[in-house]
């Protein structure tokens, strides 16, 4: 999709949509909006990352999305799966909160890269190491579509 793409909502990508920052609803209808969307790794379509109207859309917050989108691109080009891996299994081993804090900020850091391989510790992990990895990977994860 480019920029400047338009589309129709289905009924199913706007349930999701909900669940971002702007609310979008029945009364959403006919407006316009600034749409992040990643690729869905379940199926063809997107999920939605972050949504604002055309009218929050002014060019400071163009321009600190445009900046969060390269930090957030450059952090994910710039580690590797084994830095990835140490970090996940830091989070899911570690024998206090600061050590496990210190896990958590470096993979929120990285961002959605890492949610494989989060995904993957959860089958090895103690209770505790699976509460750690399930808030983040709650909150690194787009929101799925509604079913």
């Amino acid at each position: 999709m480019k920029t400047g793409s338009k589309f129709q909502l289905s009924g199913e990508m706007a349930d999701t949509l909900g669940n971002c920052h702007q609310k979008i609803g029945n009364d959403s209808a006919g407006k316009s909006f600034v749409l992040l969307l990643r690729k869905s790794d379940k199926n063809e379509g997107f999920n939605p990352v972050y949504v604002m109207t055309s009218e929050e859309a002014d060019e400071n917050s163009i321009t600190d999305l445009k900046q969060l989108i390269t930090e957030t691109r450059k952090a994910e080009a710039d580690v590797t799966d084994e830095q990835i891996k140490t970090q996940v299994d830091v989070l899911v081993h570690a024998q206090d909160d600061t050590e496990a804090e210190h896990a958590e900020d470096a993979l929120r850091e990285i961002g959605p890269k890492c949610l494989p391989a989060m995904k993957a510790a959860l089958a090895k992990a103690d209770e505790t190491g699976k509460r750690r990895l399930n808030d983040l990977i709650k909150d690194l994860a787009p929101p799925e579509p509604k079913q």
